[in-house]
């Protein structure tokens, strides 16, 4: 029983999963489309220009320009007076902690109390830093705790005065900023209660080195940007977001000094990138989800070992190519919504090719029995041909050398007979009267 009510627990994950994967690959598709959009009008309407001479009638116009980045106020974190000079500062808290993990053996099956156990997980517990709480009451094995709240949380500090040349960055460009480097902590730092500095954390660690649980330590990581270059709309000294036509907002910073065409071709790879990502991500949860949903077939075949050999490699296939098919099916019928005419072209194009190979298929196996006639027929040709000439060349002898009545008539019935051997498959053999035979006989000579 406990076996069957995990079978429908699986078959419900794979419902859920097949849900998720087919949703994503859906809307994957729309902002692919969207973002192509949104590319045509940044390479229609954006400008290039000086990020140190700010031009009044560039307002409110959509804009491409590039510059050092310059820090004027440092981000500070106030709790533990931690500042660098940067846009954009994070703190990380993490603290030690068990964390278990699973995986299952399906190398072992047996019965037990009439119940079927195909997965045999096996359960094995590590230590770990770990920026969430982990709840130990809910592993499998008892007899491991983890405290159950972390005394800090994680928080991202911004620069309130960071420039592009003459340009102030707004939040949102700076938010958007990566984290690319860690910060070595200064003697300024104040640790609270029981805690230590080191050179890269503040913990409460006796030995940092050899940790126990429940020990904490808090690390920065900061953006470190030296320039870049920045797609949005000037307003006045800093910028805002760019309203498409498609009501998406955009407002890019890239690292690095980039032209117009560049910073297009940036953001266009970096679109490509995403939603092929997420066409692989939908696909292996629509995949999964299949693998999950048909685990109740799956473990009714386990229950005969003659069966378990053949349809293992053959079911897996199966179901991987009926997830891809899925997955594909979903692409089109989105193309076919955001882009109706690619998408009903697509559609087209692809029944015209199955319609052109079942023809060609079909052609090619009628091709031989084609064959085997017109050879049947040429035979038959051939052979009636041979006949032809037999019986020529028995005619010209009998006027060429002289014979008696007697052997004419033999040599008349022997070619008869002869021709009439040759080609009995088309015509019966007349019947021979031995009278007319020497009627004939004497009539020639």
């Amino acid at each position: 029983m406990k076996k069957l009510k995990n079978t429908f627990f699986c078959v419900l994950i794979g419902i859920i999963l097949i849900i998720i994967g087919t949703i994503m690959l859906f809307v994957n598709e729309s902002d692919s489309v969207n973002a192509t959009q949104i590319l045509k009008e940044v390479k229609k309407q954006a400008i290039f220009v000086d990020s140190n001479n700010i031009l009044p009638d560039n307002n409110d116009k959509l804009v491409i320009t590039n510059g050092d980045i310059n820090v004027y106020e440092n981000a500070v974190d106030n709790v533990f007076n931690v500042s660098a000079k940067t846009p954009k500062l994070k703190r990380i808290v993490e603290m030690y902690q068990w964390h278990e993990d699973y995986e299952n053996d399906s190398n072992t099956s047996d019965y037990d109390n009439e119940e079927y156990n195909n997965d045999s997980p096996t359960y094995s517990y590590t230590k770990g830093w770990y920026e969430q709480v982990i709840d130990a009451t809910q592993f499998e094995e008892k007899g491991y705790t983890n405290p159950t709240t972390i005394p800090y949380s994680e928080d991202t500090f911004i620069s309130n005065n960071v420039t592009l040349g003459s340009f102030c960055l707004a939040d949102t460009q700076k938010n958007e900023m990566d984290l690319n480097s860690n910060l070595y902590l200064s003697n300024e730092v104040v640790a609270p209660a029981n805690f230590y500095v080191t050179s890269e954390y503040i913990t409460n660690s006796k030995d940092i080195s050899n940790p126990e649980i429940g020990d904490i330590r808090i690390s920065y990581k900061y953006s470190e940007w030296p320039d870049a270059t920045v797609l949005a709309v000037q307003s006045n000294n800093t910028f805002k977001d760019f309203l498409s036509s498609t009501g998406k907002k955009v407002n890019k910073i890239k690292m690095g000094k980039s032209t117009k065409s560049e910073m297009i071709e940036k953001i266009k790879n970096e679109n490509n990138n995403n939603t092929w990502m997420y066409r692989a991500v939908g696909a292996m949860l629509v995949i999964l989800g299949y693998f999950f949903f048909f685990s109740l077939l799956t473990s009714v075949i386990h229950l005969f070992s003659f069966l378990e050999s053949v349809f293992n490699v053959s079911m897996s296939a199966l179901i991987g190519l009926l997830g891809v098919v899925h997955s594909l099916v979903v692409i089109m019928i989105a193309w076919v919504f955001v882009r109706p005419i690619l998408g009903i072209f697509v559609v087209i194009l692809i029944v015209g090719v199955v319609i052109f190979v079942k023809k060609k298929t079909e052609t090619n196996n009628m091709n031989p029995q084609q064959i085997d006639v017109t050879v049947t027929n040429d035979s038959i040709a051939n052979s009636q041909n041979v006949i032809d000439q037999q019986v020529v060349s028995n005619n010209v002898q009998s006027f060429v050398t002289p014979q008696s009545s007697e052997q004419i008539v033999n040599d008349s019935s022997k070619n008869t007979l002869s021709n009439e051997d040759s080609v009995s498959l088309m015509n019966p053999p007349p019947l021979v009267d031995d009278d007319n035979v020497n009627n004939n006989s004497n009539h020639n000579l």
